[in-house]
């Protein structure tokens, strides 16, 4: 496997280093925080069930904002 590796990255000008590099990676522990909290944020306005509308000064409708009864 070693030997079809390297000459793959070697047709494609990728070094060796980025290659395992790449294939070690893990997410950091902010990044896997911020992932959960993207996941807990996404569940909260998937389950909304009602909308309230907000509006300007001016009373022109600018976003929508869902609330949970």
């Amino acid at each position: 496997m070693g030997h079809r590796i390297t000459s793959v990255l070697s047709a494609l000008n990728i070094a060796r280093s980025t290659y395992y590099q790449w294939k070690n990676w893990h997410p950091s522990q902010q990044e896997t925080r911020r992932n959960a909290l993207k996941t807990a944020i996404k569940a909260v306005y998937n389950t909304q069930h009602q909308s309230r509308d907000l509006w300007l000064p001016t009373h022109r409708r600018i976003f929508t904002v869902h609330f949970e009864h």
